[in-house]
């Protein structure tokens, strides 16, 4: 009778620990409740299955039943734990929008501040506007997830550079438009559907002589063509002024002098401005096609591909959209 007695307050206390894990778990966001969770489970799992042999193993009838009742206890709770964490993770808050007249007021002090900052900033660098005719353009999406993630003008430059990261652009430049930005990317080399060539000349100024990889055809061509070049830069504008591009057509030279002349980060003032919705984000791509007997290589009006495709291809468009775990990150 006394062994039963302390079986039974073992397995007690092992409940206990295992139920004091589920909690720590659930109120923890970081591997170690994940750890410390697991390892209670799988000791007092152990433990109460040993307890449950030592006093049952001579009647099974009633020692089976006991262990798989713990185990699927075991089994319920860590489904039901998952869930809801998984639930709660996935889901952001329902924010209130605000109303018409705090959004107009808002506004209304949002351009005093950059009326202000324009003429507070005499070097302040300034993109063309209306921005010259693209080759391509693509508005971009703005789901819950990046309404509930993107709160001010810097968070929507934040978001944008790590796109870029990973899709291998390591260099850009900033500029401001009316009561917004725009950041430009480096002048790349592509191939005609869009995809950057090899990084050993991706970001050549010259035409690379038709060797886009060092392959025998890729050779034969370089010494029979004349070299060909394909290049684009990609610009992200963010405002909050309706726009439609100029007639004006870029050259080469000049969309390779932005990258060049650009502010490196934001001023403070964009970590102020809310992304409200207002706020419109557009990719304006710009393509240059010549060959090596040409002096400059002429914008592509328009590009035999669209602007989703060229987001594609550069590595860009998943990213964008917030579509992937990585967006977590945010």
């Amino acid at each position: 009778m006394l062994e039963f007695v302390v079986a039974l307050v073992a397995a007690v206390g092992v409940l206990l620990a295992a139920t004091v894990g589920f909690v720590f778990r659930g109120l923890t966001a970081f591997p170690s409740g994940d750890l410390v969770f697991y390892l209670t489970i799988f000791i007092g799992l152990i433990q109460a299955l040993f307890l449950v042999w030592q006093h049952f193993k001579s009647d099974w009838e009633i020692g089976l039943p006991l262990a798989a009742i713990f185990v699927a206890w075991v089994a319920v709770n860590v489904i039901s734990n998952d869930l809801s964490r998984h639930q709660t993770q996935v889901s952001p808050p329902i924010q209130q929008q605000p109303s018409p007249e705090i959004y107009d007021h808002e506004r209304l002090i949002a351009k005093e501040l950059f009326d202000k900052y324009v003429q507070s900033t005499p070097d302040l660098k300034k993109f063309p506007w209306p921005p010259p005719k693209p080759s391509a353009m693509q508005p971009l999406p703005r789901g819950p997830e990046l309404e509930y993630r993107l709160q001010t003008l810097w968070d929507v430059s934040q978001f944008i550079l790590m796109a870029l990261r990973r899709g291998k652009y390591f260099e850009h430049a900033f500029y401001y438009v009316p009561y917004g930005f725009a950041l430009v990317t480096r002048l790349e080399q592509i191939s005609a559907d869009g995809t950057p060539l090899d990084e050993h000349v991706r970001w050549q100024a010259a035409a690379t002589a038709g060797m886009h990889a060092f392959t025998l055809a890729e050779y034969i061509k370089a010494l029979f063509l004349a070299p060909a070049g394909r290049y684009r830069t990609i610009v992200f504008v963010v405002t909050s002024e309706n726009f439609a591009p100029s007639s004006s057509l870029l050259t080469r030279k000049e969309a390779a002098e932005w990258f060049q002349t650009g502010h490196v980060t934001l001023d403070g003032l964009y970590r102020v401005i809310r992304f409200d919705r207002s706020y419109t984000f557009t990719a304006l791509i710009y393509e240059f096609f010549g060959r090596g007997q040409e002096k400059e290589a002429n914008l592509e009006d328009p590009s035999n591909i669209s602007g989703i495709q060229h987001l594609t291809k550069a590595g860009l468009w998943s990213s964008l959209r917030c579509e992937d775990s990585r967006c977590n990150t945010l």
